[in-house]
């Protein structure tokens, strides 16, 4: 707190100890304070600091099940921060969490497809994958059927499943 009250530190200097000072409260559980600090370094420090400060503003609006707001986070964190692919790529990852609570997983998958195809970074791909794949999978275990559910098959009227169509 000194070094954000203190007139001769640097603009850096200050939005480090801001961001620092929001993950305090992120960590507490004091969302609403969380998100003001970050959006205060978020507004004031135009460089990664503050890029990753509008990234934990996404994300707290995650956490409080904000969820069209997280997503509005992400389009001005990449209007805003457009030179930050890391924070980028992580809000994309965030947003596709966003899209599986919305229920929109076509949107979900189509926004970690991205960060797939176009992340530099090995360790945010294999995340975008990992969520992705989650997905699939939980689509997949809803259209197939248990092996133990009996398949019903229309019959005809002589009980030949061909003698339906004539």
């Amino acid at each position: 707190q000194r070094v954000l009250d203190n007139p001769d530190g640097t603009d850096d200097l200050r939005a480090e100890a801001g961001l620092a000072v929001a993950k305090g409260h992120l960590a507490k559980e004091e969302l609403d304070v969380a998100y003001t600090r970050f959006r205060q370094v978020a507004t004031s420090s135009r460089n990664a600091l503050g890029a990753e400060a509008k990234y934990h503003m996404m994300y707290v609006r995650y956490l409080q099940a904000r969820y069209r707001d997280a997503e509005q986070e992400v389009f001005e964190l990449v209007n805003d921060f457009p030179a930050y692919d890391h924070w980028k790529a992580r809000a994309f990852i965030l947003l596709g969490d966003v899209y599986v609570q919305l229920d929109d997983r076509f949107q979900a998958k189509a926004t970690l497809q991205s960060v797939i195809d176009n992340s530099t970074e090995a360790e945010l791909v294999a995340q975008a994958r990992a969520r992705l794949d989650a997905i699939l999978a939980s689509e997949l275990e809803e259209t197939t059927p248990a092996p133990d559910e009996e398949l019903e098959v229309p019959l005809g009227e002589e009980g030949d499943p061909q003698d339906s169509e004539e």
